[in-house]
């Protein structure tokens, strides 16, 4: 992770694979990162909060809903997987329910 100006702030781990596709939430509290498997991590601190495999195939690419709950993963075999958000990426206001 980068500030503008070129500064690192901090390494993300836990991929073993390149990284295809990272994405901030739409708060700004989550990254979330595409390779074989897709991780979570707390964009302040940079810990890991969560770790899935939800496709056998290489990750490419991820988009939050504007609303931060759900999240589109799409995979080298052609399919795109709606995930419900981990709590950890929603919004405080909104990780308690509708």
């Amino acid at each position: 992770l980068w500030e503008a100006r070129g500064r690192l702030l901090r390494e993300l781990t836990g991929h073993d694979a390149a990284v295809h596709c990272v994405r901030f939430s739409p708060d700004g509290h989550t990254l979330a990162s595409a390779s074989d498997r897709l991780l979570f991590h707390h964009a302040a601190s940079g810990a890991m909060t969560l770790d899935l495999r939800p496709r056998p195939d290489t990750l490419y690419a991820l988009a939050f809903r504007p609303d931060g709950r759900q999240l589109a993963v799409a995979s080298l075999d052609g399919v795109i997987t709606l995930l419900d958000a981990p709590p950890a990426a929603l919004p405080k206001d909104r990780a308690k329910g509708p």
